[in-house]
C-alpha cells in the first residue's frame, strides 16, 4: 500500500492509497491468431493483473473514470499513437462498465473465418502495477499485415477493419492506420 496523508495520525490507515491512482490507459488491437482456413480461437476475456487489488470497488471507479476523459490508441509496440478524446472515451467506458469491475479471466471458443483475430484490450497503468482489460470486442482482417484501424464499432464497413472508420459521439475519426503505422507492424512481425 502506497498512501498519501493519514486518516487518523498514527493509526496507520492511508487516505487515499496510490495503487489506484490511474497514471495512463491505452488501447490496442492485440493479435490473437492466423489462420489460412476456417478457424476455432480460445479467448480470454476479463483482467488480468501484475499486484494484488484489495478493494476492486475502489479501482473501477478510478479506472473507469480515468478511462472516460481520454486514452491514447495504439500508443504501444511502436506505433503512432491517436489520443481518444473525453466523449469518445466516455461513450466506450458507458458501454464496457462491466469489464472494470472483473478480476478474473473467462476462456470461451469463438468461429472465425480465414484470416488474423484481433482484440481489443486497454491497459492501465498506476503506482501498483499494471491491469489488462481483455473486451469481447474482436476484429477480423484478410492478415497480420491489416492492423484494425478503428476503434471497436467505429469501422465503416464491419467486414474490412483495415480500412475507413466512422466518427465518434465527438464528431472526430481515430483512425489508428496513419502512414507509417503499417510498415512499422511488418517490421515488427518479421
Amino acid at each position: 500500500m502506497r498512501c498519501v496523508g493519514k486518516e487518523t495520525p498514527g493509526a496507520g490507515s492511508c487516505a487515499y492509497d496510490l495503487n489506484y491512482y490511474v497514471k495512463s490507459v491505452t488501447g490496442r488491437w492485440k493479435h490473437i491468431s492466423y489462420s489460412s482456413g476456417s478457424q476455432s480461437v480460445s479467448i480470454a476475456t476479463g483482467t488480468t493483473r501484475t499486484y494484488t487489488v484489495e478493494d476492486t470497488e475502489t479501482w473501477a471507479v478510478s479506472a473507469s473514470a480515468k478511462t472516460g476523459l481520454g486514452f491514447n490508441f495504439l500508443a504501444e509496440v511502436g506505433f503512432t499513437g491517436v489520443e481518444v478524446s473525453g466523449e469518445a472515451s466516455h461513450e466506450y467506458t458507458r458501454q464496457h462498465t462491466q469489464s472494470f469491475s472483473e478480476t478474473s479471466t473467462v476462456t470461451k471458443t469463438y468461429q472465425f473465418p480465414a484470416g488474423t483475430v484481433w482484440q481489443f484490450e486497454l491497459g492501465i497503468e498506476n503506482f501498483g502495477g499494471s491491469t489488462i482489460l481483455m473486451s469481447t470486442d474482436f476484429a477480423q482482417t484478410d492478415g497480420d499485415f491489416d492492423y484494425p484501424c478503428c476503434l471497436p464499432g467505429y469501422a465503416m464497413t464491419p467486414a474490412q477493419q483495415h480500412g475507413q472508420c466512422r466518427a465518434g459521439p465527438d464528431g472526430k475519426v481515430y483512425n489508428a492506420c496513419k502512414a507509417g503505422n503499417a510498415i512499422q507492424q511488418f517490421v515488427l512481425q518479421v
